[in-house]
């Protein structure tokens, strides 16, 4: 484990595992989440400077909430948040599905070009180590 300082209040913690809040933060957070949630289950019309006035959270951590996909906006929200490649309208995360889909080809393309290429050298380099042979 390792000590680390807390994102928003600043104090030392023992930091086990993902974002880097204490504890007592961490349960404030999830409070507030829960109580953002129930706001705009209720009031379906809600701005995010509504929900931030509302229920006294602030606009950084509405963000969060969305761009972590821990908040799922409806289709009807007047909430507009937009893909960070194409501009298309999206509703939690920080890119469109389609996106994702483009993204994660490339990856899947690039990794497999470099496991070709990976085994073609290994394949050349066993065929020229079988050329020379040990000498005894």
């Amino acid at each position: 484990m390792q000590v680390k300082t807390c994102r928003t209040c600043k104090k030392l913690f023992q930091y086990v595992e993902g974002k880097p809040v204490c504890p007592v933060c961490r349960k404030e957070e999830d409070r507030l989440f829960v109580e953002v949630k129930d706001y705009l289950r209720t009031h379906r019309n809600a701005t995010l400077e509504m929900v931030h006035n509302e229920v006294g959270v602030s606009m950084k951590l509405l963000k969060e909430f969305i761009t972590t996909e821990r908040l799922i906006l409806s289709e009807g929200s007047p909430i507009e948040l937009y893909c960070e490649k194409c501009e298309g309208r999206i509703y939690s995360g920080k890119v469109c599905d389609k996106c994702k889909e483009e993204q994660f080809k490339a990856v899947e393309g690039a990794s497999n070009e470099l496991g070709a290429k990976l085994a073609s050298q290994q394949a050349n380099k066993s065929a020229s180590q079988g050329m020379h042979g040990r000498r005894r």
